[in-house]
């Protein structure tokens, strides 16, 4: 069983520019046809990516993500979902998209971009308790929380891949998975952060999912209601435009 990340605040690791950039290189080196990007047309994660059902999990990764204290606190504080959230969309998929479909230069730079924003995303963490020990920070470029961002979006897009197409063999999800780690690299993440099989990528979803890594702080109910359930409102009817079902992508359970 793989365990939870260590997220302890005294012990926190970040994604600085020495390691961002030295894994930058290693995705150089991965890639065997720069044009066609890091992946590729024959690989599991075209496959995968370029079916509209992915647009469903998006509720469902959100919710995930948002469950974690840093990143819902880091998208209170410093994300425009809440006055653009067309926008906010748009720009998470053209990021995802640019990575996964691009050019190896195309995913380069939009790596480079997203690790400079990143960079200016701290702050303290809001729900922490009163204590006598210094309060929390959250970094956007944090290790175990990035790792977790990126567990949340490759689990649910092969969750909502097999709801409509024929299911994965087992040989299809490692690939799958371990080019996944090319996405990763993306970010920063190190190679030594990921769980080495799709079997074990699952076991830390699941120790994450009853962990008391993830909670439901303040900012992560928040933005959920807002997400969830305010923007679907039809002032006129009082009814909410699309099912809840639909709203969290099929999120009754996340196994």
């Amino acid at each position: 069983m793989v365990t939870s990340p260590d997220i302890s605040f005294r012990s926190t690791r970040v994604v600085d520019d020495a390691l961002f950039e030295g894994q930058l290189q290693r995705v150089v080196a991965h890639t065997k046809h720069p044009n066609v990007g890091i992946f590729g047309p024959e690989s599991v994660s075209w496959q995968i990516n370029r079916e509209a059902i992915l647009f469903m999990g998006a509720g469902r990764a959100t919710l995930l993500q948002l469950a974690h204290p840093w990143v819902a606190t880091a998208m209170a504080h410093h994300s425009s979902v809440k006055t653009d959230v067309i926008g906010r969309f748009h720009r998470t998929f053209n990021i995802v998209f640019s990575m996964v479909f691009g050019t190896l230069d195309h995913a380069l730079h939009t790596a480079r971009i997203m690790h400079s924003r990143h960079q200016g995303i701290t702050g303290p963490l809001c729900d922490t308790q009163p204590s006598p020990q210094p309060v929390p920070h959250y970094s956007a470029n944090d290790i175990d929380a990035m790792l977790w961002v990126y567990a949340t979006l490759i689990e649910t897009a092969a969750k909502m891949y097999e709801l409509i197409f024929p299911p994965l063999t087992d040989e299809q999800k490692e690939q799958y998975y371990h080019e996944s780690w090319l996405f990763g690299l993306l970010f920063g993440l190190p190679e030594d952060t990921f769980p080495q099989t799709w079997q074990a990528f699952l076991d830390y979803n699941r120790t994450m999912w009853s962990s008391d890594v993830l909670t439901v702080s303040t900012a992560g109910k928040e933005l959920g209601q807002f997400l969830m359930y305010d923007l679907w409102e039809d002032e006129r009817s009082g009814r909410r435009q699309l099912a809840h079902y639909y709203r969290t992508g099929f999120f009754q359970n996340p196994s």
